[in-house]
């Protein structure tokens, strides 16, 4: 029975000198250890049991006379075959492969035409265990998986008696495995090949406790109403007959469960097919509700986003108005204007009282008339005044007046770009770091923000940078993988510093307490662009310096273009620079590795900054062991040789670039963003993906990404989401927030006609009126910018065409085993447009073996599925793709279906329905075969067709390669390249 601990007994016996098959069944996750099972025995076996309407979990009676006697004969005849090939003239074999406890008396006659003598062992285990293991790895219900058990267990028993046995526990194999062989020894009859002496030390290093995921006592069972009776009295007679002797009494005891279950079997089928039918329809149902929840949820989580960024805005507004107004109470006129505003508060409190005294003289209508006339001339506000006084009780007077509210608004705290930005590039520092930032935040000029940006950083430096993220003037931007130094750290503090000055300081070193103070007043007093100073040295003895002493004082210079030739004057700690000086000559160059600083400062030079010093320390250097240069010391010459053909160049000026995505959910249309993402990030530009869905992790499937993704929430720092210079919205929900964002220049990456994935009519219009919005259009394929040109007037699209990574995917590795066929089935469960259930059931009946990838829920449990993975990287995904033969994809609507490109690239022919859209790529009959949208009658005889015709299949994957080839990322960086230089230069 499977999960019984057939494949630890196997083992065992092959340490002992038993041989095992050449091909065996490859080890995987379920059982890492190995199956030991010969590979071709049983996929035979797999065909066989098909062909007879039956498969490996299947539970009810198994009777081989459903197939006709010339079947019959051809599988004993392979069985034969196969055992001479895998096992050749080996004298003693071990043949394992669950199934066969279906069909003992079949096999064993197969076994003995090839001239073998065969030995049975009867393997069992508590059901109790075998019922939670298959529930875990297959998704089994526990009730299919008990009957399972008595099937496997009553029919190997009972065909088993013929011919020499031993009835076996799993747990006497653990316990004793030494007893348990002699046991074997002595009903069998066997002299083992290799003395156990021999192999002790083997066999306790293979049954290591780790190898029990399960276990449970005997008299569990008798606690469980599922279990009680058959399963649990058939447990009892197979320990007796295991443990004491194998009798006929426990034969007949069985033999009474068995007629049971054979009697019982019609009603209890009856009773599965219907549980089966009402949980294939509740999957559906669940399947359907998942995907209703998971729209709603995306709608639900763009729409907060939008409303998020509706009220940071108003936000701002207010405190601009709040600005204005602070602005307007320090200024001179309304000091001046002060008295006449008393005065005219006085006369205003004074109107009620005016007013009653007015209203209780008796005069003549003609004189009120003349009255009100001479104070509508005299003070139009003052009669509107009083007219207000006239048309409701003046009795009751207004609370908080204007003036009342002065003191509260000028104490609200105002925003300001700051004077300095200061920068700080972060990797792995904890003590020194939290030491460094707090010589900044120490600083006497207060004027200032401090800018924090981690590469790569480990848990206990990011948890030092968070604990200074509540502060208002700290701002932090985290990179998630470490790009080695420090210059696209120090770049993106550059893009993000608001101050009118950009102060250096690396991660241990410290800025004295009036750095600041003194550069401001260099600044002003010099009218310069670059200033630095002296700085002193703290040595820990890990280093030497020549020349240099702990404590030291080093008093730089004044430097220009010559003195800057030769040396690198300024020290990086101690430098302040204009902004405005970096916008204009560049940033950091990504390619100078190594004395990047130093070309900065010549490059400045040379463009013209005026560069000025002060004798005053400005910063302690910390000269050990772990400074990052001396990973480049050694090969110093070749920078400085390539910062004197660089420094008279311009440097790069990075634009800030956002993706704005629904989910982090594995698929085509992310996985293109990303490699966008990753293109912009290779050109030097900075881009950030942010989440709309709140929470995620896109590196469970990419982990090589680098792009940083940011989870939108409520508590996103404002400073994300401003001084943006490209966002880019690449679902039609997104575009709602992408319109509130500010940003330079808004896109819209379109890679399909999103109107197709739905079938309400509103649901068409609001995905139709995002594409009359005022973006730029960024198109995937030529047919999305045929249709928004043909029914919105978009004559402006940029087609960047779709590309796969061809170093990842790929044919380099051959497919391994062609005798075993094997269909692939890809996409998420849930979305019932992506036909993930017309594909399967198109190759269900089929004599092959079948995969499955899916991004969202486990495969029912009655569907025949070999292998099931999830959300698996793109790695692994390229190794499927290796190890399969055919693709089906029978989606309804694709726009370019990354899939088929990336399985034709790895050398594995794809079937493929048409769909609601366009795949340019596609040519039925050179590199795959098309059917009729979502047809599993054609994709069925397609995979057929491509099983018994190998010269198809094989054409097909060379067309397929050959497709591939053409449509590397190249074509999509090109795009990109021209995009850049039209949009962002």
């Amino acid at each position: 029975m499977h999960r019984s601990g057939t494949s630890a007994l196997t083992r065992v016996l092959s340490l002992m000198g038993c041989a095992l098959p050449r091909q065996l069944l490859v080890a995987d996750p379920t059982n890492e250890t190995g199956h030991w099972e010969p590979l071709q025995l049983v996929l035979l076996h797999e065909r066989m049991l098909a062909e007879a309407g039956s498969r490996w979990d299947d539970w009810r009676t198994f009777d081989m006379a459903a197939l006709p006697t010339e079947r019959m004969r051809y599988y004993r005849d392979e069985i034969a075959r196969i055992l001479h090939e895998e096992y050749g003239d080996a004298p003693i074999i071990v043949v394992k492969d669950p199934r066969i406890c279906r069909f003992v008396s079949f096999f064993s006659e197969a076994a003995l035409s090839a001239g073998y003598e065969v030995r049975s062992v009867v393997m069992f285990r508590n059901p109790l265990e075998v019922c939670e293991s298959l529930e875990r790895r297959n998704g089994m219900a526990r009730e299919q998986a008990a009957l399972l058990w008595l099937r496997h267990v009553l029919d190997a028993e009972r065909e088993s008696r013929n011919a020499p046995r031993a009835i076996v526990d799993y747990d006497s194999l653990l316990s004793d495995w030494r007893g348990c062989l002699a046991d074997l020894d002595s009903d069998l009859g066997i002299d083992w090949p290799v003395a156990i002496d021999k192999a002790a030390a083997q066999i306790d290093a293979f049954l290591a406790p780790e190898m029990r995921h399960h276990n449970h006592s005997a008299e569990a069972l008798l606690l469980d109403p599922l279990l009680q009776g058959w399963i649990a009295n058939a447990l009892d007679v197979l320990t007796e007959l295991a443990r004491i002797a194998d009798t006929s009494d426990g034969h007949a005891k069985l033999d009474a469960i068995h007629d049971g279950f054979e009697n019982a079997s019609p009603l209890l089928s009856g009773i599965q097919t219907h549980l089966n039918r009402v949980r294939g329809e509740l999957q559906n149902v669940l399947t359907q509700r998942a995907s209703e929840v998971d729209a709603i949820s995306s709608r639900s989580n763009v729409r907060i986003a939008a409303l998020q960024l509706e009220a940071r805005r108003a936000k701002a507004r207010m405190a601009s108005l709040r600005r204005a107004l602070s602005n307007v109470y320090e200024s001179n006129s309304w000091k001046i204007t002060a008295p006449a505003r008393r005065l005219k508060q006085a006369s205003t409190s004074c109107l009620p009282a005016l007013h009653r005294v007015y209203r209780s003289l008796r005069l003549p209508l003609f004189l009120r008339r003349s009255l009100h006339r001479s104070l509508l001339v005299l003070s139009p506000r003052l009669y509107r005044a009083v007219i207000d006084l006239a048309r409701k009780d003046t009795d009751g007077s207004p609370s908080g007046g204007f003036e009342d509210r002065r003191s509260q608004d000028m104490n609200m705290s105002m925003e300001h770009p700051p004077l300095f930005s200061v920068i700080i590039p972060i990797h792995d520092r904890t003590d020194l770091l939290r030491e460094a930032i707090e010589s900044v935040l120490r600083q006497s000029f207060r004027d200032l923000e401090l800018i924090l940006i981690t590469d790569g950083s480990p848990p206990s430096t990011m948890s030092v940078v968070e604990s200074y993220g509540a502060l208002p003037n700290v701002r932090i931007f985290s990179f998630p993988k470490s790009s080695g130094n420090a210059v696209r750290g120090r770049n993106k503090g550059i893009l993000e510093a608001r101050g009118k000055y950009v102060s250096f300081l690396d991660s241990d070193d410290l800025a004295t307490t009036d750095r600041l103070q003194i550069t401001k007043d260099v600044f002003e007093k010099e009218n310069c662009d670059v200033v630095y100073g002296a700085w002193r040295a703290i040595l820990d003895g890990s280093r030497q310096v020549d020349g240099l002493v702990d404590g030291q004082l080093i008093v730089s210079p004044q430097c220009g273009v010559s003195e800057l030739k030769e040396t690198c004057v300024p020290c990086q700690s101690t430098v302040s620079v204009r902004k405005r000086v970096l916008d204009e000559f560049g940033y950091l160059k990504p390619r100078m590795q190594y004395r990047e600083d130093h070309e900065l400062w010549l490059r400045l030079a040379h463009f013209g900054a005026r560069f000025r010093p002060t004798t005053s320390q400005l910063a302690s250097l910390r000269l050990h062991s772990g400074n990052n240069e001396l990973n480049f010391k050694p090969d110093d010459a070749h920078w400085k040789q390539l910062l004197e053909s660089e420094y008279d160049r311009r440097g790069p000026r990075p634009r800030k670039i956002v993706y704005l995505v629904g989910n982090l959910n594995p698929s085509g249309g992310l996985l293109m963003v990303v490699r966008h993402a990753e293109i912009f990030m290779s050109f030097g530009h900075d881009v950030t993906i942010f989440n709309l869905a709140e929470s995620g992790n896109l590196r469970d499937w990419l982990p090589a990404c680098d792009v940083p993704v940011i989870n939108f929430n409520e508590h996103t720092p404002d400073y994300h989401l401003s001084n943006i210079d490209l966002c880019i919205a690449t679902y039609w929900m997104t575009v709602e927030v992408a319109r509130e964002l500010d940003a330079a220049r808004k896109a819209y990456l379109v890679q399909s006609d999103e109107r197709l994935f739905y079938t309400d009519a509103s649901d068409k219009q609001r995905v139709a009126g995002t594409y009359w919005g005022d973006f730029d259009f960024i198109v995937v394929s030529e047919w999305i910018g045929n249709f928004l040109q043909r029914e919105f007037g978009r004559n402006d699209w940029k087609l960047v065409p779709n590309g796969i990574d061809t170093k990842l995917f790929n044919n380099a590795v051959p497919r391994r085993n062609r005798d075993v066929f094997r269909v692939l089935i890809e996409g998420p469960l849930s979305v019932s447009w992506k036909g993930v259930a017309d594909a399967y059931h198109a190759v269900a009946d089929l004599p092959v073996e079948i995969w499955m990838v899916t991004s969202d829920i486990a495969p029912p449990d009655d569907w025949r599925v070999s292998k099931w993975f999830k959300s698996v990287d793109q790695a692994t995904m390229a190794e499927i793709y290796n190890s399969c033969d055919v693709l089906v994809k029978l989606s309804r609507m694709e726009s370019y279906c990354l899939p088929a490109m990336e399985a034709m690239a790895c050398g594995c022919a794809v079937v493929i329905g048409a769909v609601d859209g366009e795949i340019e790529y596609l040519r039925p009959g050179e590199n795959c075969i098309l059917v009729d949208r979502g047809s599993r009658t054609q994709a069925k005889e397609a995979v057929e067709r491509l099983k018994a015709d190998r010269e198809l299949l094989d054409r097909l994957v060379a067309g397929g390669l050959e497709t591939a080839a053409g449509y590397s990322l190249h074509r999509t960086r090109d795009a990109l390249a021209d995009l850049m230089e039209e949009w962002l230069a």
